[in-house]
């Protein structure tokens, strides 16, 4: 399906699968300013390894208290690396608490993994992303063993980028049915997309 015919809604879950430079966060981010025109809310965004395209043009909260003030009292677009997953939580419950935003969590990986035992309240945000009114867009290295199943059937979206892993190239083609000829044929930064 082309990738024009398949944008995320307000709210809804999109998840965004690729490996480095790809242009997983790109897309996410251009969907996010979308979203945002078309709601008004601001966009958050929960960049886990301090990514240079957060690197200016942002503002960057220094703390949660922060990122809450930019986003939910001045409504302005805001990005914040928290710590440890302590932060990351808080975070994600601020985002379900605050209501009204775009949150892009960029290398969900960091935060939320099957193999580790993560989730938390990011978990409990996806589930309840509804009642939140949050569109949540989360990219996201490898689909396998990295995103719990419960995330993944959260999302109404999944853009699936050329360069992948040979593990979430497999759990693609077994859950979606993508087949490995179709990513392949994908330009450099282009990506399928799936309603889920």
């Amino acid at each position: 399906m082309p990738i024009d015919e398949v944008l995320p809604d307000a709210p809804s879950v999109a998840w965004y699968v690729g490996g480095t430079g790809s242009g997983k966060t790109q897309l996410a981010l251009f969907h996010a300013e979308i979203l945002k025109r078309r709601t008004g809310w601001p966009i958050v965004v929960l960049d886990s390894t301090s990514a240079e395209q957060f690197r200016s043009g942002w503002n960057r909260a220094r703390s949660l208290r922060e990122l809450v003030r930019q986003a939910w009292v001045k409504r302005v677009d805001a990005v914040w690396t928290p710590e440890d997953a302590d932060e990351a939580n808080a975070a994600a419950r601020a985002v379900r608490m605050g209501r009204c935003c775009v949150f892009v969590v960029d290398e969900a990986a960091f935060w939320l993994s099957s193999q580790r035992g993560r989730g938390g309240e990011l978990l409990r945000l996806l589930r309840g992303h509804r009642h939140a009114m949050a569109a949540v867009l989360l990219t996201t290295q490898h689909l396998s063993g990295d995103v719990p199943q419960e995330a993944l059937t959260t999302a109404r979206r999944l853009y699936a980028f050329r360069r992948n892993s040979p593990a979430s190239i497999e759990r693609l083609e077994r859950w979606y049915g993508i087949e490995r000829s179709d990513l392949d044929s994908l330009a450099e930064y282009q990506a399928l997309a799936f309603a889920l």
